[in-house]
């Protein structure tokens, strides 16, 4: 094979549709998360030190609200069947879970 059907092959790859089943997992376990921080009833930042940058930054509810809001716009994405949608949903939910992840370190 040469490099140059090498390029085309990645090329018709990355242009694949992105596969639903696994971008509705990704927003479920982002609203669940929300749902976990923004639940009333316990509080996560006071009990996990790991949560600290993160709550300098913003209360528990803002976090799990934008969780709640990432996670609703990534299974929208996935059920409209529009890649666009699809595309914006899952650069919302990378972009949640960028800053969540770099606010652990």
């Amino acid at each position: 094979m040469s490099i140059v059907n090498n390029k085309e092959h990645l090329a018709g790859a990355l242009l694949k549709p992105i596969n639903p089943a696994a971008s509705v997992i990704l927003g479920v376990y982002t609203v669940l998360w929300g749902l976990w921080v923004v639940n009333p009833l316990w509080s996560v930042f006071a009990r996990a030190p790991l949560y600290s940058v993160m709550a300098s930054l913003a209360p528990e509810w803002a976090w799990g609200c934008f969780a709640l809001i990432c996670g609703s716009l990534m299974i929208y994405g996935a059920t409209k069947r529009s890649y666009r949608a699809l595309t914006n949903g899952a650069g919302v939910v990378n972009f949640h879970w960028t800053i969540v992840g770099l606010c652990y370190f």
